[in-house]
């Protein structure tokens, strides 16, 4: 059932590109599919709220509540998630390439086949080191260096010509420098 909030109709597939939404109550909002593209969701209550296949690209949902929130498959690309509650929040799939999760609350959250391309983590669940070359964002089982992402079991069991064929021409020695240091850091 659709409601209204700050003038804007909240319903699945509501086109809300730019909507200011700041500090509004969409705890349960069934936004799936919905336009939030550069929407301003700062402080918002989205608890438990469904965006599944919502655009939300380029949106500021900073410090939002996003417990629980249903993000499977969301577009977040370059959305700034500071200080987002994100605990329990099931981003599968989620498009956070770009995005802001500096000290976002990412705990019990599902980053399964997240792409964390150039992503700046929180420090806790997603991790981003910043490189002389390329920008390294891992979390869990997956690491995105530069444009290209693999698992991390993946990236470590690449040979020579594995990295060269990523098309960087650079990448080789790149990698023989880096791939120990990230095997001592991913250790401890």
């Amino acid at each position: 059932m659709a409601k209204v909030v700050n003038g804007y109709v909240i319903a699945p597939g509501a086109d809300l590109a730019g909507a200011n939404l700041r500090f509004a109550d969409l705890a349960g909002a069934n936004l799936r599919h919905a336009n939030l593209a550069g929407a301003n969701l700062a402080g918002a209550n989205l608890r438990h709220a469904n965006l599944r296949l919502a655009d939300l690209a380029g949106a500021n949902p900073a410090g939002a509540n996003l417990a629980g929130a249903n993000l499977r498959h969301a577009n977040l690309r370059f959305a700034d998630l500071a200080g987002a509650n994100l605990r329990h929040a099931d981003l599968a799939g989620a498009n956070l390439a770009g995005a802001n999760l500096r000290h976002a609350n990412l705990r019990l959250a599902n980053l399964a086949g997240a792409n964390l391309r150039l992503a700046v983590g929180n420090g806790h669940e997603v991790k981003t080191i910043q490189t002389e070359r390329w920008q390294i964002t891992y979390a869990y089982d997956v690491m995105a260096i530069g444009c290209q992402q693999h698992t991390i079991e993946e990236w470590f069991a690449f040979d020579d010509g594995a990295i060269a064929a990523m098309g960087a021409p650079c990448a080789i020695l790149f990698w023989r420098k880096w791939k120990p240091i990230l095997q001592s850091i991913m250790a401890d």
